[in-house]
């Protein structure tokens, strides 16, 4: 992914409202969320699955995640990435967007140390 990326990546932050939201778009035969709600998904299940010894944990802090958690799904900022990682954040590090947001980034610079903040907007302004 770090080749694909060259220093910009976007976020996408799944709450579990929004997964619901994506949810019930695909049934109605939207399939944009299509390949998104296959991660967040496969990210969730993974942290139902994971066993009691060996828990699924937060991205930011040491703590396992439960219900309720964020799935956050970070990948190269263009408009058809081949790769991206996903993690859990928990309640305790994050509940609106900018929170999750902030700590998915500390959990990818743990992984990442040169990871700079960008904002890409997807429209532009008139001069």
């Amino acid at each position: 992914m770090a080749a694909e990326v060259r220093g910009a990546i976007k976020l996408i932050t799944v709450r579990p409202i929004d997964f619901a939201l994506m949810l019930a778009d695909v049934e109605c035969g939207c399939t944009e969320h299509l390949g998104l709600m296959r991660m967040v998904s496969d990210t969730i299940g993974r942290v139902h699955r994971a066993s009691p010894a060996e828990p699924m944990l937060c991205a930011a802090c040491p703590a396992p995640l439960a219900g309720g958690f964020a799935v956050v799904v970070a990948h190269a900022a263009r408009i058809t990435p081949k790769n991206g990682l996903a993690m859990g954040v928990c309640v305790s590090c994050g509940t609106d967007l900018n929170s999750i947001e902030a700590a998915a980034i500390k959990g990818l610079r743990a992984i990442w140390p040169d990871l700079k903040p960008l904002t890409i907007h997807d429209q532009l302004g008139h001069a």
